[in-house]
């Protein structure tokens, strides 16, 4: 598996309730899943009496669903115990200092794998794939993650630091570029060791 279909995979095989991977997984009447132990325990608890709703997608039954057992579930989670899974699931979350979040994650935050100089926005393995797959997004500019993006934009103007003026040895945008080093020797600055010298 690669890395992204790993988390894919991931997510499709964790519960809502407990947020970690299906244990004893069973479906209800709506077609969500859940590990056995924690819908029993979300419908212990009800709202309203005689009320059962989806934690999902809120269809309510009134009275107690069926727990049909999902033997399916339950076998890819036999079969995707490899270290991969384990790695894409427990690996890329935020929990080392110096990490950058990515931007787009709801809830439990992946770590950036890549950071775009054109939407001003750090991307996990699996946000990032629309860069390569939808054309308006493919001549955007990504960069390896180096840093929180903020330290790649100029202060003045807000945009990406992707021009490197020789003169003054230090990254600028392109507003600077045109205005305040207009007689100045820039380049595009196309490298990484370019954009590493603004740190």
């Amino acid at each position: 598996y690669s890395e992204f279909s790993a988390i894919l995979l991931g997510e499709m095989c964790t519960c809502s309730l407990c947020k970690t991977l299906l244990k004893d997984p069973v479906s209800i009447p709506c077609g969500h899943s859940y590990c056995r132990q924690c819908i029993q325990g979300y419908w212990d608890r009800p709202v309203d009496a005689g009320s059962y709703p989806c934690p999902q997608c809120g269809k309510i039954s009134d009275r107690l669903p069926i727990l049909y057992p999902s033997t399916f579930l339950d076998q890819l989670l036999q079969k995707l115990q490899t270290p991969l899974l384990s790695s894409a699931l427990h690996g890329h979350d935020c929990s080392r200092p110096g990490d950058v979040a990515c931007d787009f994650c709801t809830g439990r935050k992946l770590k950036a794998v890549k950071q775009c100089l054109t939407c001003i926005v750090s991307y996990c393995e699996k946000h990032v794939w629309q860069h390569y797959t939808v054309p308006a997004m493919q001549c955007h500019r990504l960069v390896e993650v180096t840093g929180r993006l903020e330290f790649r934009l100029c202060q003045q103007h807000n945009r990406a630091l992707e021009v490197f003026c020789k003169t003054d040895q230090t990254l600028i945008c392109t507003l600077c570029a045109i205005q305040e080093h207009r007689s100045h020797d820039i380049v595009v600055a196309k490298t990484e060791q370019e954009l590493k010298q603004v740190r």
